[in-house]
């Protein structure tokens, strides 16, 4: 099947606008055979996933404070942060289109034209000698996928220590002593490096690997009342920090696939809210989880019972957690 590759690149670095570009982009591209490739970056930005708790993974008064910026995206995942020493991409897609390994080809291969040395880590990684310079997340749609991510060029660690709130619990599971442990610059592999040179590197690689000759897009959607309704929501606080509610029990643990924060409101032994918050990368475990526990009886049984009634790669590991912590909460 032959198909049409387009490009575009931001040239803003707010982190709302270029978010509501992705959106406008998804929306109007992933219903044919396009696949768009999206290049981005943010001024100084801690990008959490869609189904974490801001307050609980950002530093949030000292990122404001120094002029920084909150983002939310609609994948799933953990937070990362972006300056303008970091590069973000996107392929927007129809999702039997959606191709991860040869979506991670690109950047193996650019990494490559670069003069790095680089592997693919899990699912979402790319590492070089050991060291994370680039991570993805995913999500999809009505029938569109996306699967975006970041490349380190020259980030300031020293902010992204500042900024991210990693628990100590993700760093034992990595066995690292920080964050900045897991993570290296481009720049640090090969000197001569910069955003420029990152940005060519990937756009022959897409025209590579997918096999054509890309077409850059027009800006002239900018304009849309779309792309400004999506920036709006996209900055709003109640996006950025969502509501919350008043638990009667709380639970968090963590697994090989990510962590889980549990928020239950009880009442006459049924659970009438149910908050949770995790890094994993199904965007939808959250909310699926969240409908499957309210209205259930607050026992361990009820509960297990309901978590595996999802049929999740997840449920078995979070059917075990609610049970015990159900018996330590009764």
């Amino acid at each position: 099947m032959t198909l049409d590759l387009l490009t575009f690149e931001s040239a803003s670095n707010n982190p709302y606008h270029n978010l509501a570009v992705e959106k406008y982009l998804f929306d109007t591209y992933t219903g044919s055979h396009v696949v768009v490739f999206y290049l981005w970056q943010n001024e100084r930005t801690v990008v959490i996933g869609r189904n974490q708790d801001a307050r609980t993974e950002v530093h949030l008064d000292t990122l404001e404070a120094e002029g920084g910026f909150l983002a939310r995206r609609p994948s799933g995942g953990g937070a990362v942060y972006h300056d303008r020493g970091n590069l973000n991409f996107s392929f927007l897609v129809k999702d039997n289109l959606y191709d991860v390994q040869r979506q991670m080809r690109v950047l193996l291969t650019a990494a490559q034209a670069m003069g790095v040395q680089a592997t693919l880590s899990g699912r979402n990684d790319v590492l070089s000698e050991g060291y994370k310079f680039s991570g993805s997340a995913y999500y999809r749609s009505g029938g569109g996928a996306c699967h975006h991510g970041t490349v380190l060029v020259d980030t300031d660690f020293n902010r992204m220590s500042r900024y991210l709130n990693v628990s100590e619990d993700k760093l034992k599971t990595h066995a690292v002593q920080s964050v900045q442990s897991r993570v290296v610059n481009l720049r640090a592999r090969n000197p001569s490096l910069t955003i420029a040179c990152v940005k060519e590197a990937l756009y022959g690689a897409f025209n590579t690997v997918f096999g054509g000759t890309a077409a850059a897009l027009s800006d002239a959607f900018l304009g849309d009342a779309r792309v400004a309704a999506a920036r709006a929501r996209f900055a709003s606080r109640e996006y950025l920090l969502g509501s919350r509610i008043k638990p009667d029990v709380t639970g968090q643990a963590r697994f090989a696939w990510g962590g889980i924060t549990l928020e239950l409101a009880v009442s006459d032994n049924f659970i009438v809210q149910a908050r949770v918050y995790t890094d994993a990368l199904d965007e939808t475990m959250a909310q699926r989880l969240s409908l499957a526990l309210t209205g259930c009886v607050f026992s361990g049984p009820a509960l297990k019972k309901a978590a595996l009634s999802l049929n999740m790669p997840e449920s078995r590991d979070i059917g075990r957690f609610l049970q015990e912590m159900t018996e330590g909460n009764q």
